[in-house]
């Protein structure tokens, strides 16, 4: 079937279509950069969420491990409530 042939809305997405390609043809370098470069920052930005979530889960291990624990129960009531009282001031 020859171009001509075609419906005239038909031909008008194939031209669209060459358009495209053309583009691409031309630029190619630049959409595979693009086409790279997305995917390199989205892993960045889930790197540095996996590494805030990895701190606030030590950093929660460390206040339950420390602070209340009750080993350091007296500790903690004497340095929070008794300080002033217990130094002489």
């Amino acid at each position: 079937m020859l171009l001509a042939q075609l419906p005239s809305w038909l031909h008008a997405i194939l031209h669209s279509l060459k358009l495209c390609f053309d583009l691409v043809e031309k630029y190619h370098d630049v959409f595979a950069l693009l086409a790279l470069l997305a995917p390199a920052l989205w892993a960045i930005w889930i790197f540095q969420k996996s590494k805030k979530s990895e701190e606030s889960v030590r950093l929660h291990a460390l206040f339950t491990g420390f602070y209340l624990s009750p080993d350091f129960h007296r500790l903690r009531n004497e340095l929070e409530f008794d300080y002033d009282q217990n130094c002489g001031h």
